[in-house]
């Protein structure tokens, strides 16, 4: 074996052992514990226990994670309030003999709500610019914004409504692909793609300041409640304040399903509504939990669409004094006033 190979074995023996439970070190065995089920609905109690023959333990605790009640020493039971792969970890002492152990168990929590299907009805058709490959739609009293993407064909555009007439537009520069945006008070925000920029506009489009986003791309944006909602492309809504700082990750679930790919967003009465990024269908998050409760199929839409490079459903807004939604897309020559029947 020449010199090379042999630091390369020593070093892949370096790193194999490296890799190994910190608490085997300590103990000389990794602590066995037994969970009751693997898979819950939300509310529903997992109990972790050790394992029978285990000896040599004082007690038990969790680092990673709250129980509900503990059990003497031997178990505790944990209820989880989102979906998701929950890890808990056990670490269990010896003090007698200064020992730790300590083991690792995923718990799958699922929804256990089956979505319920809101059926529409079409109020009014209004033309849209089949150039706009629209990423962020929001309506604002009676002025309409529009956030729309591609390099070298982003722009931010501003309408009357209900008359649609344009008002105002800017472009931004070529190595920026726009994306969400949302209207808080005077200001305007705008992700940007793979950029890691948001814009903060105000009213009159004028550039008044830049954010970082926290997340490795941009997709959609709202808000609500005090707080910004941001989408990466992932199943995960963040919330964050208005710095663009996270507070809290929801995965999002369709029943047992995670969801992938949520996009443009709008938030509506305590609810975010979701594109869901090559599909036709909009869906109605409980921002709390990422929990979809409704949904609704807009399949008919796109067949209504002249323009033949018309591409996937985007863009949500919300007409709260008439309960009309504007629905549009990627490059729709047609954008839509609707009404979401339960």
């Amino acid at each position: 074996m020449n010199k090379r190979l042999s630091f390369l074995f020593i070093s892949l023996v370096f790193v194999f052992t490296s890799c190994t439970d910190a608490a085997d070190k300590i103990s000389g065995k990794r602590l066995k514990v037994v969970v009751d089920k693997s898979k819950v609905q939300i509310g529903q109690a997992v109990t972790v226990s050790l394992s029978e023959g285990q000896t040599g333990v004082d007690s038990i605790y969790f680092p990673n994670a709250n129980p509900v009640t503990k059990n003497g020493t031997s178990s505790a039971t944990f209820n989880f309030n989102k979906p998701g792969t929950k890890r808990i970890e056990i670490v269990a002492l010896d003090t007698k003999n200064n020992n730790k152990k300590r083991a690792y168990v995923t718990v799958n929590v699922v929804s256990g709500i089956t979505p319920k299907e809101l059926t529409y009805t079409i109020e009014k058709e209004i033309k849209h610019n089949p150039e706009s490959y629209t990423q962020g739609l929001e309506l604002d009293g009676n002025v309409l914004y529009e956030s729309t993407g591609l390099n070298g064909k982003s722009k931010v555009l501003k309408f009357k409504y209900p008359s649609f007439e344009l008002i105002k537009q800017i472009d931004l520069e070529q190595e920026y692909f726009g994306e969400g945006l949302t209207v808080v008070g005077d200001s305007i925000f705008q992700l940007t793609w793979r950029e890691n920029v948001c814009f903060v506009y105000n009213k009159d489009l004028e550039k008044v300041s830049q954010l970082t986003i926290p997340t490795a791309e941009g997709w959609g944006l709202a808000h609500g409640n005090g707080s910004l909602f941001l989408t990466d492309g992932t199943g995960n809504i963040y919330q964050t304040d208005y710095t663009l700082k996270v507070k809290e990750i929801s995965p999002v679930y369709f029943g047992e399903r995670a969801i992938n790919s949520l996009n443009e967003l709008e938030f509506i009465g305590g609810k975010v509504w979701a594109n869901v990024y090559g599909a036709d269908q909009i869906v109605r998050i409980d921002p709390n939990t990422g929990i979809i409760d409704a949904y609704v199929d807009l399949t008919q839409l796109k067949l209504r669409q002249n323009n033949r490079n018309a591409d996937v459903l985007n863009g949500i807004a919300y007409d709260a004094e008439r309960d009309l939604f504007l629905i549009t897309g990627k490059n729709w020559d047609k954008l839509f006033l609707m009404k979401f029947i339960e």
